[in-house]
């Protein structure tokens, strides 16, 4: 199998001059930050809180608190990496470029476009309670029988993240388990939640566009959006149906208190009432159906088409309706008035954390009159703060649905494409791809297997899209490529990456995936706490079990294919 057109590796250098030991060494130390946060205090002077509000980005000219916890992690780590790295000249413009623009066929900007505009029209579907009317109407099929309710819910999520990716389901799918199973009084949800988490992660390998990663093997090998997809359904099809009797093994046993309850007492439940806006969700449903088969017949009529050009219309169409139901209809939700009350930056999930460690009572200055107190209101309006309350209370759907798109996904996916070039020039894969080729020996079986593998173990390392880029490099390097590998090799190798990319989500360590990160957040602030070993614990079986299955079929599917190798 050939690279997609134009798509090659930059000439690389030595490995073991200074430059390529600095690219490997922060690579690593990127990576780790990643999966393993550090967390570094800093004070900061009272002058700053005077400069911030000169600048308009505080309402006020004193900090009210003066150490902070700043986290080294997937949003400054690898970013760090790149600038120091531009710093000591061991990577340079031509590195720089290509992790933004690409090579050849492979365009990390179209391929982030694309994700963030299906994203925008996903979660704004979302914001319209159309996913949560879909998952109250199958609760409600499920009545009173807990093991019924789980295998729908199960297959529920299992379908739509195919259509729509992991994302949207978690954001909308986890907040709804919170809910439903606290008033069903099932405590712990573990069966519940872990069932949605790897459901979703499990079948977003079908589709192109559900996954970051499948559009980063697309993009690589030039294969349409319809291909991809024949090669991935029946892995995520044949997982699946072996991967729900482990689960009722696993869950519906006899404990106390029951996992899955065989009779649940369920709280009356109205579908129609989720529906906050019917004729927006009946029109974004439309648009993201349109939008995906668009994507998905373009990419084989027109090859070489950029996927941002279908994918990005959309988004703004959708953003435009969004923003002409606010101005008609707009109100500010109750949730937006607290949220502005406290001073500075909000703690979010996986944001930087502002957390107070040493307050003092004499950095608040009280006001002294009711005229200095109007003054102060209404210099605030015109501050960073007081104009993003203001977008919030104006446009609250456009604000929700802004908000809750995965931003940190673009410096740290720009950040490891560039990071991965550096170890292309570097000379590394190069090396990694000449074992990799000693290890297949040209024998589908261990190509698979060990690709798969070997992915899934990097996902815990680098995160999934870490882990795509590396393997997509190595298996289209000279050194790997030398070796003349049947085709049975090169497709195996290609969708075993696709394959331990999207199962690799649900394995380890919660930054396996953005996805993970974005599913715990949401359940910290539900009040469910989740620990690494309880993660692990309830990942390693599934991830194994439909690892082995899924990676079976690629083997199947290759020598069926091409029977002559």
């Amino acid at each position: 199998m050939e690279a997609g057109p134009g798509f090659s590796l930059p000439a690389s250098r030595s490995y073991s001059d200074g430059h390529s030991i600095a690219c490997l060494v922060l690579f690593l130390v990127a990576a780790f930050v990643t999966v393993r946060p550090i967390i570094i205090p800093v004070t900061l002077p009272n002058s700053l809180g005077f400069i911030l509000y000169k600048l308009r980005l505080r309402n006020d000219q004193l900090l009210k608190r003066r150490t902070y916890h700043l986290p080294i992690d997937l949003n400054v780590g690898p970013l760090a990496a790149v600038l120091i790295l531009l710093a000591s000249k061991s990577i340079g413009i031509v590195e720089f470029r290509a992790g933004i623009k690409g090579r050849g066929d492979l365009h990390p900007y179209d391929i982030l476009l694309l994700f963030l505009s299906l994203a925008y029209i996903a979660i704004s579907l979302d914001s319209t309670g159309a996913l949560r009317f879909l998952a109250f109407w199958v609760a409600k099929k499920g009545g009173t029988s807990g093991w019924k309710l789980h295998f729908y819910l199960f297959v529920f999520f299992l379908v739509l993240g195919g259509i729509v990716g992991n994302d949207p389901v978690i954001l909308s799918g986890t907040a709804f388990l919170a809910y439903f199973t606290q008033a069903c009084g099932i405590k712990p949800p573990t069966a519940w939640i872990f069932s949605q988490f790897i459901a979703a992660n499990l079948t977003s390998m079908v589709l192109v566009s559900s996954n970051p990663t499948n559009l980063v093997i697309s993009s690589a090998s030039g294969i349409n959006f319809i291909y991809f997809s024949g090669w991935t359904i029946l892995p995520a099809l044949f997982a699946s149906i072996v991967l729900y009797p482990l689960l009722m093994f696993r869950y519906f046993r006899t404990t106390s208190p029951a996992l899955v309850p065989r009779v649940l007492d369920t709280p009356e439940v109205y579908p129609r009432g989720e529906l906050k806006d019917v004729r927006g969700a009946i029109f974004k449903a439309i648009l993201l159906a349109v939008t995906l088969i668009t994507l998905i017949v373009s990419s084989v009529l027109v090859p070489g088409i950029k996927v941002y050009w279908v994918t990005l219309p959309a988004a703004v169409l959708c953003f435009v309706r969004d923003m002409g139901h606010d101005i008609k209809h707009g109100s500010a939700p109750e949730e937006f008035e607290n949220e502005f009350q406290a001073d500075g930056l909000q703690t979010s999930a996986d944001g930087v954390e502002m957390k107070v460690v040493s307050p003092r009572n004499d950095d608040i200055s009280p006001a002294s009159s009711e005229d200095k107190d109007n003054h102060e209101f209404n210099a605030q309006r015109w501050t960073l703060p007081g104009l993003w309350k203001k977008f919030a209370k104006r446009l609250p759907t456009v604000y929700s649905v802004v908000t809750r798109l995965p931003w940190p996904l673009l410096p740290f996916a720009f950040s490891f494409f560039i990071l991965v070039e550096s170890l292309s020039s570097s000379g590394w894969i190069s090396v990694w791809a000449g074992w990799m080729s000693d290890v297949v020996r040209n024998n589908d079986v261990t190509a698979v297997f060990f690709v798969g593998f070997i992915c899934i173990l990097l996902c815990n390392i680098s995160t999934n899209i870490g882990a795509t880029l590396i393997l997509v490099d190595i298996i289209y390097d000279e050194r790997f490529t030398a070796s003349n590998p049947s085709k049975r090799v090169q497709y195996g190798a290609l969708f075993a990456i696709a394959v331990g990319s999207n199962v690799g989500a649900y394995s380890f360590v919660f930054p396996a995936s953005l996805a993970g990160l974005l599913w715990r957040g949401i359940l910290r602030q539900k009040g469910v706490e989740l620990g690494s070993v309880q993660f692990l614990k309830q990942n390693i079986l599934p991830l194994i079990l439909t690892a082995t299955v899924a990676l079976a079929v690629v083997v199947g599917e290759v020598r069926i294919i091409f029977p002559d190798g």
